[in-house]
């Protein structure tokens, strides 16, 4: 077992896996409305963006951010 893996908690895991899947499905990233929608965990956008770049500091996923402008 890696460092990673010991500090996942099971409802990031369980994130993780429907995250996956979904990237699966689609073949495209997937934002973090869609995936507080559909993941059954009751997180809000906010905590999944904050679950997302956890992810990406132990480098498990590669998050994309997009800033708009008007």
């Amino acid at each position: 077992m890696t460092s990673n893996q010991t500090n996942i908690s099971e409802r990031v895991l369980r994130f993780l896996k429907l995250l996956v899947e979904l990237y699966l499905q689609d073949g495209q990233p997937i934002g973090s409305r869609t995936l507080a929608k559909n993941s059954g965990l009751n997180l809000s956008p906010a905590t999944i963006r904050n679950v997302l770049a956890d992810l990406e500091d132990m480098g498990l996923v590669a998050v994309l951010q997009i800033s708009i402008k008007l």
